[in-house]
């Protein structure tokens, strides 16, 4: 990750962007020594603050061209973490309701990323928000949240995110933010398929799908999709774990969207 492109002021799906928050929201399970370093280091950002309450952890980096907030997935060998994932009740917010689980989690470092984010936006700088697993989860609750206090979005991009709430809560941000929300998502990755949708819960943001082959591609249907993780599940028979449980790990993402620029 020594060196880190990015595009502030693209519109619609960037593939630069895809990849560099992708490793974004890798480093947002480091330790704060280490993103603190990387940030300031590698990647040229000048002002930077950590946060970790109640196992929510992320970051916020900014330069003068632009702020970045990620957030950590779940980690499995932290149990209340999984115990997040899992609170499947819904509560409403004032675009719809979400995975109360989730909202716990976001609430618990909101106060310090908004104030945060007021201080570091000197410059109106675009924000960009990543995440991976439960991360991305809380990216997708995060976009409302900044819109309730009038602070524009430039984009999200979320990796493995589980479904985060109801079809109105998803239908709302899609139509608020069209066109600035990317959910990326690797064949059998199975974090992608919770909560189920018989149980009151849908995606939002535009599908980027990677196949069984690791290519890019968009507008499958939901027959097409099957078949693909079909394909995939067959040719991870013979490797131990699940192709489910290895599709999710984010190092597979960043694989991925690496060969997706080449």
């Amino acid at each position: 990750m020594k060196e880190w492109i990015f595009h502030p002021t693209a519109t619609g799906y960037d593939a630069t962007n895809a990849y560099g928050l992708a490793q974004a929201a890798k480093l947002a399970y480091a330790p704060e020594a280490e993103i603190r370093r990387t940030t300031d280091i590698q990647w040229d950002f000048t002002k930077f603050r950590f946060f970790n309450k109640r196992d929510t952890q992320g970051f916020a980096a900014a330069n003068d061209t632009m702020y970045l907030l990620a957030f950590r997935g779940t980690q499995p060998t932290h149990m209340r973490d999984w115990m997040t994932d899992i609170k499947i009740k819904q509560v409403p917010t004032p675009a719809g309701p979400v995975h109360s689980g989730f909202k716990e989690a976001l609430d618990a470092v909101w106060d310090e990323v908004l104030v945060t984010a007021r201080i570091f936006l000197n410059r109106r700088q675009p924000i960009w928000i990543t995440g991976h697993s439960l991360g991305a989860a809380l990216a997708s609750l995060a976009l409302e949240r900044f819109k309730e206090e009038n602070i524009a979005v430039s984009g999200v991009y979320t990796f493995g995110s589980p479904r985060v709430g109801a079809p109105t809560y998803c239908k709302s941000c899609d139509t608020d933010f069209q066109g600035r929300i990317f959910r990326i998502v690797n064949n059998n990755d199975v974090v992608t398929r919770i909560p189920q949708r018989v149980m009151g819960y849908d995606h939002l943001g535009t599908l980027k799908y990677f196949d069984h082959e690791g290519k890019l591609t968009e507008g499958l249907s939901g027959w097409d999709k099957f078949m693909d993780r079909i394909q995939g599940r067959w040719e991870d028979f013979f490797t131990p774990g699940t192709d489910g449980i290895h599709d999710h790990a984010i190092d597979r993402y960043i694989e991925n969207l690496k060969q997706a620029l080449l």
